[in-house]
């Protein structure tokens, strides 16, 4: 008895393997078995929040009626492919003319917006609300209005924007105005007296070659500006050694780390970013937390990634789905209960690893047609 459909799954190299002599063969075995053969790659992540690319392959019997179903797109069906116009609303210029003044065209929401140009930043404006330069000009002296538009962001050759903040008596510390002696954001300055010295303040500094990035501000008034030197390399993160032109790749909270192998100088895509790494049979996957700690993932969280549901993993590891059901209903710590554990730890990381995506071979299946 031969089945009217194969279904059968394996790892994106046997495309390739040995020049594609290995997947020749099988085709050719499934044809000679009686097998008109279609097959398709798909990568988990489209699916759930796994990088694990499988090529699935799909036997029908000839004369059994089945249909093909390959290429398949994760996006049939998606609220976001409805519609792939742009629906024009209208213009809030006073012309009233459409072939005018793209800038003030309005558009609904349920379709596309119009390509963006290098003009967009005309609107709104920056909003300039003094300088703090002795000669009260210059790039870095200005100072914005938050309601407006942040200026270009650049290295500003170290120097950085300045942030006035209403202070009353920068030099002495005890002194206060109607029992206050810093004003909040977007409040009025205090009035000017003749005993009084008004000025801009910061709270502090760390070591750094530059003032704007090492210069510390009180949470009491605004945030800098942003500039190159506040991010990019200046950000806190793990660097993670890999075969590349670097000889790392930079991995921040929610990112996920395979430490397998960590001495080796020929592995490459160590680092998931913002994603598990495909789920493999060992302990050998982590994530960076927001503390900057690598934690490995716990079997349940591969099983996850797998699109198991929580049941199947507690009843594999219990070895009873009536238990799993009870610490599910119950809201049980299953690595604190009253129950044996069957399948230990190392074991239910390899059913994970060997396992496929259940959500990708139910998209697939789902498409089945016999007749």
């Amino acid at each position: 008895m031969r089945p009217k459909l194969l279904y059968l799954e394996n790892v994106k190299g046997l495309l390739n393997h040995e020049r594609g002599a290995t997947f020749e063969t099988i085709l050719r075995t499934l044809d000679e078995l009686g097998y008109d053969v279609e097959w398709q790659l798909f990568n988990s992540k489209e699916f759930v929040a796994q990088n694990r690319e499988r090529v699935f392959i799909i036997g029908h019997l000839r004369g059994a009626g089945t249909k093909k179903i390959f290429p398949l797109t994760r996006e049939e069906g998606s609220a976001d492919q409805k519609s792939g116009r742009i629906h024009l609303a209208g213009t809030t210029h006073a012309a009233n003319d459409l072939s005018r003044f793209t800038r003030e065209r309005a558009y609904y929401t349920d379709g596309l917006m119009r390509t963006l140009t290098a003009t967009d930043y005309k609107t709104p404006k920056q909003i300039v609300v003094g300088n703090v330069n002795p000669s009260g000009g210059g790039m870095n002296g200005q100072v914005y209005d938050a309601s407006g538009l942040s200026p270009t962001i650049t290295t500003n050759k170290g120097e950085g924007n300045k942030i006035a903040i209403p202070i009353l008596t920068p030099d002495k510390a005890t002194i206060r105005q109607n029992g206050r002696r810093m004003k909040g954001n977007e409040a009025p300055m205090f009035t000017l007296t003749t005993q009084d010295r008004h000025g801009i303040i910061v709270a502090g500094s760390i070591d750094g070659s530059y003032r704007s990035s090492a210069a510390i501000h009180s949470v009491e008034g605004l945030c800098p500006t942003f500039t190159t030197m506040s991010g990019g390399v200046h950000e806190p993160k793990i660097l993670v050694k890999e075969a590349t032109k670097k000889g790392y790749t930079a991995a921040l909270p929610g990112d996920s780390i395979n430490f397998a192998y960590p001495k080796s100088t020929k592995r490459r895509e160590r680092v998931g970013n913002q994603q598990a790494n495909t789920v493999v049979t060992g302990d050998q996957q982590a994530v960076v937390t927001d503390d900057f700690q690598i934690r490995k993932l716990t079997p349940l969280e591969c099983w996850r990634l797998q699109s198991f549901p929580d049941w199947a993993f507690l009843a594999a590891k219990f070895g009873s789905r009536e238990i799993a059901e009870e610490i599910i209903g119950n809201r049980l710590d299953h690595y604190n209960c009253r129950y044996d554990q069957k399948t230990s730890d190392s074991q239910l990381y390899k059913q994970a690893g060997n396992s496929v995506t259940v959500s990708v071979i139910y998209f697939i299946a789902k498409h089945f047609q016999i007749g």
